[in-house]
């Protein structure tokens, strides 16, 4: 009830209602318009976020993120992870899904070149019946982020500014 009421505010056992509205509705609210107007910056964060986690490399030589084209992923004798982004989702049990063409491209060319060392790559996509549930939570952290920085002009109390910084750093 307190994720979706408006003005009904919760502090461990205690309730009380406002005339502000909560800043967990203002959160919602502004996820679903990110959501809905701004699809981009998910995508972007996304691609962001596996670029930082993409530099331990682990037992590969290298991790490609989010390549634009064949030739981005370099083609030599050594093992390297292609992580596809959000662009290029997998769907389970079929063989034709943006990852798979992405992956086709990748493992025949190197940009306009044969690619010769094709047995030297993983590839890494998502998973398009969970991508969703990935771009809510972007949307929503998004969404905090942004009231984060706008804490003074939202005019938040303590507990709404404490909750916020929460929920941004979860």
């Amino acid at each position: 009830l307190s994720d979706n009421a408006t003005h009904l505010y919760v502090n461990q056992n205690q309730y009380w209602y406002s005339t502000q509205p909560t800043v967990t509705r203002t959160a919602k609210d502004r996820a679903a318009q990110i959501k809905e107007q701004q699809s981009h910056l998910i995508r972007e964060e996304i691609v962001k976020r596996l670029r930082r986690e993409g530099n331990r490399q682990g037992p590969f030589n290298a991790v490609h993120v989010a390549p634009q084209s064949s030739s981005e992923v370099v083609d030599e004798p050594s093992a390297r992870l292609v992580i596809f982004g959000p662009d290029d989702p997998h769907i389970s049990g079929t063989t034709d899904s943006a990852a798979i063409h992405s992956a086709k491209n990748i493992l025949q060319d190197r940009g306009n070149q044969q690619r010769t060392y094709r047995n030297m790559l993983v590839f890494l996509a998502p998973d398009a019946a969970r991508l969703s549930e990935l771009e809510d939570a972007v949307a929503s952290y998004l969404a905090w982020s942004s009231i984060v920085e706008e804490k003074d002009e939202l005019n938040l109390d303590t507990h709404s500014r404490n909750q916020a910084d929460t929920k941004c750093n979860k």
